[in-house]
């Protein structure tokens, strides 16, 4: 992943292409925001994630879940972006 995508909006529309892209943001120790929508809710994700309301937002870093709150809601998502950043 370069370091000018930082910050940027990454669509992914395949499970494998989502692992590779959150094991380069792990080499690279950048936080990332796996948003989960009705329209990337395959089954396979679905049971692989463990989710059970869309939308859905998985904080990530250096390869795993960084935020308890794991079903974020959009409001809390500036403050956890902050503490998992600073």
């Amino acid at each position: 992943m370069d370091a000018s995508l930082q910050g940027q909006v990454i669509h992914v529309a395949f499970a494998k292409d989502l692992k590779i892209k959150l094991n380069a943001a792990a080499k690279m120790s950048l936080l990332a925001i796996v948003y989960f929508t009705a329209t990337w809710s395959a089954r396979a994700a679905a049971a692989e994630w463990q989710i059970a309301s869309i939308p859905s937002f998985y904080p990530w870093k250096d390869g795993r879940v960084v935020d308890e709150e794991i079903q974020m809601r959009m409001n809390s998502l500036d403050k956890m972006i902050l503490e998992h950043t600073a």
